[in-house]
């Protein structure tokens, strides 16, 4: 037999012992490449999922037990209704709270009455409403929500609302850019952000100085809480907390005009009030 023929005989033979040995399983290796067995990155052989990089609900833990009076919000975003009445700081609270888990709607107070409040967590009310009628009062206090009112407007809302801790009674002060810590514990100086602050400590809150409607409540009303002082003499209050879910915010808050700490303490009175509603 020719040379050339004995190559053509050893080649055939060889395919002849490689196919079948191609054609052989060599064990679940495939599945690594099937993305519907779960075992891709080689944590387990096929099943139990735990501790992959595959996107199914056996290693998610994204749900919460997010009930009223925890501090959970990473299930869904709070929303809040900011009532005001010129749009003086809209854009400034958008772009604060544009960088936080927190639906800002602004809504005109002229639309209160005609526009459901129902599924919102929180309302926050200008400096500048006015309250003029009756039925602007009960469309927002009927609602039972946490309610954060900011200076002259917000603290005569909650007047309305027959709450001390409001514009009654107070006196105002101008250029503040600070307050004092009362109760360092409370949860409004830690969480989200934590504050870092002890009781009697200055918080610088703004940039440039703003108005404070401040109290002297010589005998602390029933339910109110002072969580942060003026900053010019101890027993004022700058910073007020009534029945746990209404609070007085007794500075113009500017938020154009906030410090990081002030911006902060803002977000975590939202958080905070937003837990503490049904």
């Amino acid at each position: 037999m020719e040379k050339r023929d004995w190559l053509i005989v050893v080649l055939v033979l060889g395919l002849a012992v490689a196919l079948p040995l191609a054609c052989q399983s060599t064990g679940d290796d495939h599945a690594k490449d099937d993305p519907e067995l779960g075992n891709d990155t080689g944590a387990g052989d096929g099943g139990d999922d735990d501790g992959d990089d595959d996107t199914t609900t056996d290693d998610d833990t994204t749900t919460d037990d997010d009930t009223a009076g925890d501090d959970d919000t990473a299930d869904e975003d709070i929303k809040v209704a900011f009532i005001f009445n010129s749009d003086a700081y809209v854009s400034g609270y958008q772009t604060l709270f544009s960088f936080e888990p927190i639906e800002f709607v602004p809504i005109h107070e002229s639309y209160v009455t005609t526009t459901s409040l129902d599924d919102y967590d929180v309302i926050m009310v200008d400096f500048d409403t006015t309250w003029t009628t009756t039925a602007e009062i009960n469309a927002v206090g009927d609602t039972g929500l946490p309610i954060l009112g900011i200076y002259q407007g917000g603290g005569q809302l909650l007047n309305y609302l027959s709450k001390e801790a409001g514009w009654s009674g107070g006196t105002t002060e101008f250029d503040v850019t600070k307050g004092v810590v009362l109760n360092s514990t409370h949860r409004v100086f830690n969480r989200p952000y934590d504050l870092d602050a002890s009781d009697a400590e200055f918080l610088n809150l703004f940039l440039n100085g703003v108005r404070l409607h401040y109290h002297d409540f010589m005998v602390m009303p029933s339910g109110v809480e002072t969580l942060v002082e003026r900053p010019a003499s101890t027993g004022y209050s700058a910073i007020t907390l009534e029945d746990s879910v209404y609070m007085f915010w007794g500075y113009d808050a500017d938020p154009n005009q906030f410090t990081d700490d002030g911006a902060k303490l803002m977000v975590n009175c939202i958080e905070y009030l937003a837990d503490q509603g049904d």
